[in-house]
């Protein structure tokens, strides 16, 4: 992880990120960068970083705490994990596009003995299970609280 967030870095300094127009990369990279901001054995990773700094600027209001606990010795496979969830979302049916005023998973319980591939099909599969929900909590215009629009 600390090598991606260098190359997050790298690419604020070099003016590719965060320019004066955000462009499609800052807002691919800013909102999975603030969404780490959100896992407390993560958020430490990228405080007081550039890309911490992108990241607020990009989505300042994004998201809620995601409780997330690591069993002992597990945060070296975190970045592995969450590459594959990303590659696993990807590979699952399409949602129908619109604005969630918040994803909340149920607390998930994955035996670390799994595989990353294992583990991170069953947080994909958790995440893809709520955007489906035909309750999910949606924001359209004059409805912020959510609910199933007009």
């Amino acid at each position: 992880m600390p090598a991606h967030l260098n190359r997050v870095d790298a690419l604020i300094t070099d003016g590719t990120l965060d320019g004066e127009n955000l462009n499609a990369a800052d807002f691919q990279i800013g909102t999975t960068t603030r969404t780490l901001l959100h896992m407390p054995p993560l958020r430490k990773l990228v405080s007081g970083r550039p890309a911490e700094r992108h990241a607020m600027r990009v989505a300042p209001s994004f998201g809620e705490e995601i409780p997330l606990t690591l069993p002992a010795g597990f945060e070296g496979r975190a970045d592995a994990v969450a590459r594959r969830v990303a590659d696993e979302l990807a590979g699952l049916p399409r949602v129908e596009p619109r604005r969630l005023a918040r994803l909340t998973l149920p607390p998930l319980t994955l035996d670390p003995a799994l595989g990353d591939g294992e583990i991170a099909r069953g947080i994909a599969k958790a995440i893809h299970e709520q955007l489906i929900a035909p309750d999910a909590a949606t924001e359209t215009p004059g409805n912020e609280r959510g609910g199933d629009g007009p």
